[in-house]
């Protein structure tokens, strides 16, 4: 009010001094009234003394700077200056208050916090600016703190370092004529600037990968708009109702375009002819009247990268292969466009291409989308390592090989599908594709290399196909979101450290066939609470199942052999029994597990090393009359282990009258011998020989026994 005021007085003493006849006659030349050319101030010009693009100051070099600045301490309004309390109105209510003391102050209206790292001013010429890093939140269209100044809203600048606009920050913010986007956003939300009006205009940043539903919907006065190429998503009704808007340009390939995207639009879009992203199915009228031109983008690079094998970069930033052949392989940064990778937006290979060589796109950070067709058999080792902005991929049938490294640290790398005849995973392919959620690996693939998957840490589910042979090395470790996997039957050996440090693990499942697990497979899945082990796996190794503090079942069918050192140390178990099978336990297999209580040997002592049951306190039961159980076995193993005989439990196979595991010729002869003899001299196995399930041994079980030998099973049935 202060300022308006001493305007006015001004603007009086000026009128006082101009002679009448100056006012009265106008100026040959002069402009009517009603069309006064008005000057306008650039924003970066306006408000507070701060650039929109750098967040340093901005002084006038002929203005003195700090030396001639009072700096007066900031009083309490409320108290007097002796100290005593007054009244908040003082002696005139109509006084005007005191200016404040700061230029920042002076000039925002209001301010706040907009984002976990933002924030927000408001100053009176109506500068809206935002600080800081990363997005801003999102709002549901009424919650917005600034929301009762919306109207006073005229320029908003976003200071590098945001990434973000939230949901409806900015809808219905009628007098807003200028937006200033920073390099480094990547999201427009939802009715971001629903109902901007006053917006004729819009420059967007060559960062941005998505424009959210509703974004720009029923801004009347955009007349053009230029998609950049690393624009990826065009959301529903972003366009809604922009009755002006006349031209669309698209920088890159085609994005992802929403329901009702230009609804209500008539306008010309034209897209890069050589991009074969923009197919007749692309180019529709998404709820409007949308003419599609293609035209021809400049050249700014071209050169050959195969025996039979050309290359252009143009100025959108579409890199295309042509030609036929495998393309060269190249060393790291050796690629002949290794010097425009900051300008290669999109990369398209055309028919005719069969390979992809080694490094050919690596570290092309700025490229977010990739065609490869049909016909090409290999992709070559890290071959688009570095590609943070690549977001999808596509690998069609053709391909039977992806190279050693291919996608590494493709951070932003979300979609992954891997066609059917695809046979070999290389080494690292996907490592550090943090952005990953879920992968399927299909039936034909017979490998997957070392650390193919390691470091996802957004993978929650991964789908291995019936087929898959080998699961090398770890292939999935540091996999810290996975929570299932199934491990089917068709593979032969999960390697070392496979899966270790999958933390969030709580379902697994080994398929009967599986028959090598290999050292640290399992090792640090602090959740896993249940493993069954089938009788397949011959051999399970060192510290595989080492450090998960919630596995307390163990179920080891009969079958697995060799328990490797520290296969199981530092668990939750509780029981444990060791089929008869298992030969060799080696040093350390159960130490540290002090919960374990209960161990069960089924069958004759194995070698059992040293320090087996470290800090463990529990009992170990061994069958009764077994000779391999020698006082010198039944050691401690560095825990203390009471142990404890039982008696074996009777066969009640029927059929096996010896017990021998099988029903043969010998069973028959035997039963014959005990029916005959009634029992006299003649043992056989309890319950072996009711053959029919009378309750009874006789004549009539010897009988349907030895049919049974004879004709093999077939067509004869005992119980």
């Amino acid at each position: 009010m202060k300022k308006l005021l001493s305007m006015l007085l001004v603007l009086a003493l000026c009128l006082s001094l101009f002679p009448a006849a100056a006012l009265a006659e106008e100026p040959a030349g002069a402009l009517a009234p009603d069309v006064q050319e008005e000057e306008t101030t650039p924003p970066s010009a306006q408000g507070d003394d701060t650039s929109p693009y750098t967040g340093e100051a901005e002084t006038d070099p002929e203005e003195p700077v700090g030396d001639g600045v009072l700096d007066v301490p900031e009083e309490d309004p409320s108290t007097s200056p002796d100290g005593s309390a007054q009244d908040d109105t003082g002696d005139d209510p109509d006084a005007m208050p005191e200016e404040p003391l700061t230029d920042d102050l002076q000039d925002a209206t209001a301010s706040g916090e907009c984002g976990d790292n933002l924030t927000w001013t408001l100053d009176e010429d109506g500068q809206f600016t935002v600080s800081g890093t990363g997005d801003m939140w999102d709002w549901d269209g009424g919650n917005m703190p600034w929301y009762d100044s919306m109207e006073g809203i005229i320029v908003v600048t976003l200071i590098p370092g945001v990434t973000g606009v939230g949901d409806t920050a900015f809808s219905a913010a009628h007098a807003l004529s200028q937006v200033n986007f920073p390099d480094g956003l990547t999201r427009i939300g939802m009715f971001a600037f629903m109902e901007c009006v006053g917006l004729t205009e819009v420059s967007l940043p060559a960062t941005l990968t998505a424009i959210e539903d509703g974004a720009f919907e029923m801004c009347g006065g955009l007349t053009e708009i230029t998609i950049p190429a690393s624009v990826t998503l065009l959301g529903p009704e972003v366009f809604f109702g922009c009755e002006a808007l006349e031209t669309l340009y698209f920088q890159g390939g085609a994005p992802s375009i929403g329901v009702d995207a230009f609804l209500g639009v008539t306008a010309t879009a034209y897209y890069p002819a050589n991009d074969p992203t923009w197919t007749e199915e692309v180019r529709q009228n998404y709820g409007g009247t949308i003419t599609w031109v293609a035209y021809e983008a400049a050249v700014i690079a071209s050169g050959q990268c195969g025996d039979a094998l050309t290359w252009t970069l143009d100025e959108n930033g579409l890199l295309t292969i042509s030609g036929a052949g495998d393309m060269w392989d190249f060393g790291q940064g050796e690629a002949p466009w290794d010097s425009n990778t900051d300008e290669i937006k999109s990369v398209c290979l055309t028919s005719g291409v069969t390979g992809i060589g080694n490094f050919s796109f690596y570290n092309c950070s700025s490229m977010t989308s990739v065609t490869i067709p049909e016909g090409v058999t290999n992709i070559g080792n890290y071959a688009f390592a570095d590609c943070s902005g690549l977001t999808s991929v596509q690998i069609p049938a053709s391909v039977t090989r992806i190279g050693d490294g291919a996608y590494w640290t493709c951070s932003g790398l979300t979609s992954v599908t891997i066609s059917d005849g695809v046979t070999e995973i290389g080494s690292n392919a996907f490592r550090y594709c943090s952005g990953l959620t879920d992968i399927t690996i299909p039936a034909n693939v017979t490998r997957i290399g070392d650390g193919a998957f390691q470091h996802c840490n957004g993978l929650t589910s991964v789908t291995i196909s019936e087929g898959v042979v080998a699961i090398e090395g770890k292939a999935f470790a540091n996999c810290s979101s996975l929570t299932s996997v199934t491990i089917p039957s068709t593979v032969a050996s999960v390697g070392n450290s496979a899966f270790f440090g999958c933390t969030k693990l709580t379902s697994l499942t080994i398929s009967e066939g599986v028959a090598d697990i290999g050292p640290s497979a399992f090792a640090n899945c602090a959740f896993l609470e249940h493993v069954t082990i089938p009788g397949s796996v011959v051999n399970i190794g060192a510290s595989a199942f080492s450090v998960c503090p919630n596995l307390h079942e163990v179920i080891l069918c009969e079958g697995v052999k060799t328990i490797g050192e520290n296969a199981f140390c530092q668990n939750g178990l509780t029981v444990i029994t060791i089929p008869a099978s298992v030969t060799s336990i080696g040093d350390c297999a159960f130490a540290g597990d002090m919960s374990l209580t209960e161990i069960r040997f089924a069958g004759k002592a194995p070698s059992l090393g040293e320090d087996l049951f470290t800090v463990v306190t529990a009992t170990a039961y061994y069958p009764e009359n077994d000779p391999s159980w020698t006082e010198e076995v039944r050691q401690n193993y560095g825990g203390t282990i009471t142990w404890e005989a039982y008696a074996l439990e009777p066969s009640h196979i029927p059929g096996d009258i010896n017990g021998d595991g099988k029903v043969n010729a010998m069973d028959a002869t035997l039963l014959a011998t005990y029916v005959k003899a009634r029992g006299n001299g003649v043992t056989i196995v309890d319950g072996s020989g009711d053959v029919n399930g009378d309750g009874k041994v006789n004549a009539t079980d010897a009988a349907l026994l030895a049919t049974y030998v004879k004709a093999r099973g077939n067509g004869v049935v005992i119980h």
